[in-house]
């Protein structure tokens, strides 16, 4: 099944349809008030004629299910009443979330032509910035995805081989490698754990990863993350916080405790560029069943997240935007990419099946287009 520039179903948003007949009854009485109580036929017209205008335009004009497009709630709480699919964006400084439709575009001004190819960083840049990081403390939580990992490390499951392999640092600096980070996430539920995910650049100031990487199964959203990109066993190319957040972007029915892949996907907006520090990927839609795919990522089971790892394997399928792959996948990669050979990303990896084979939801084209609409990847 070939896959060019695929697009999900739009997005629903509440009903607001208006009986016609109500509208024009309203016109008639309103308008025949104007004319009673105005002077002047230029006066009364243009008063008719502007009320009329405003009213057709709020009320007929509008699509049957698009009139109530966004809402906007303080913190995380969810507007009485959303119904159907939103997208959601929470921004950091106001400490609101903004629930959109995913066709609602605020401003034209954002829409560019992009080209969606890989981009390399500076490479003084990246000397610029290294540093030592703190190793991952002992107490690692894996709420990821359900871990099935015995005491030796060894999965309890042998349906696919093992198919992941070690980078080594020198490889790390290399494309697409040091666009990849390690994820570290604290929860207000469990304070003294912290969670291991996986992210990756997308843009220059877009890093995806997996939605549950910032909302828990418990449904509480992180507290603190960091990203630290090329991040080899205590060292990190560069380095990223909470604090260097403008916001993010979910699905907006996902809360964590309704898991599913084709809804499992975060978008982290920080506040500045760092595509001359990290480089980033590119973007593709041209795929099928299987092509080469490949993944890297930080997983759990593999001296607990302290080395990248990266595994080449074939696409099984793509079903209702969720690309199943031969790559091997467990706890500690949710967030990893999913891409083609040359660095283009198809898919963010949200979870595995029996055979450890990797989940992962695409990056089609309606999620990017309105990234792009919306100025996310300006």
């Amino acid at each position: 099944m070939q896959i060019n520039a695929m697009v999900r179903e739009p997005y629903l948003t509440i009903d607001t349809k208006r009986k016609e007949s109500i509208i024009i009854h309203c016109l008639i009485i309103i308008q025949g008030f104007i004319m009673k109580n105005s002077k002047g036929i230029l006066l009364r017209a243009l008063l008719c004629f502007a009320l009329s205008y405003f009213l057709c335009a709020q009320f007929i004009i509008q699509p049957d299910v698009c009139s109530a497009k966004i809402y906007k709630v303080k913190e995380h709480k969810k507007p009485a009443g959303l119904k159907g699919e939103f997208i959601a964006y929470y921004d950091f400084q106001k400490k609101e979330t903004t629930y959109y439709d995913k066709n609602e575009i605020p401003t034209k001004k954002f829409q560019k032509t992009m080209n969606y190819e890989p981009q390399k960083p500076d490479e003084k840049m990246i000397q610029r910035h290294k540093v030592k990081s703190v190793n991952t403390p002992a107490k690692l939580l894996n709420t990821n995805f359900t871990s099935d990992v015995n005491t030796t490390g060894t999965s309890l499951y042998s349906y696919l081989p093992d198919n992941r392999t070690k980078l080594s640092s020198s490889e790390i600096n290399s494309a697409p490698y040091y666009s990849t980070c390690k994820l570290t996430m604290r929860f207000p539920d469990t304070p003294g754990y912290i969670t291991l995910g996986t992210g990756y650049e997308l843009w220059n100031k877009l890093c995806a990863t997996a939605g549950h990487c910032l909302i828990n199964s418990n449904g509480q959203y992180f507290k603190t993350i960091k990203a630290e990109f090329g991040y080899n066993n205590g060292s990190s190319i560069y380095t990223m916080t909470e604090k260097d957040l403008a916001g993010y972007v979910v699905h907006g029915e996902f809360n964590g405790t309704n898991w599913r892949p084709e809804i499992d996907y975060a978008f982290l907006h920080w506040n500045k560029d760092i595509a001359n520090n990290v480089g980033h990927f590119g973007i593709s839609w041209s795929y099928s069943s299987g092509n080469t795919c490949l993944s890297a990522g930080y997983p759990s089971d593999k001296e607990n997240g302290e080395y990248l790892y990266k595994s080449t394997s074939t696409i099984n399928s793509i079903d209702d935007c969720v690309i199943d792959s031969n790559n091997y996948c467990m706890p500690g990669q949710s967030g990893s990419p999913l891409y083609l050979p040359g660095g283009y990303a198809i898919g963010i990896t949200s979870g595995n099946a029996n055979g450890r084979s990797m989940f992962s939801v695409q990056l089609d084209n309606g999620i990017t287009t309105w990234l792009n609409q919306n100025g996310y990847f300006d």
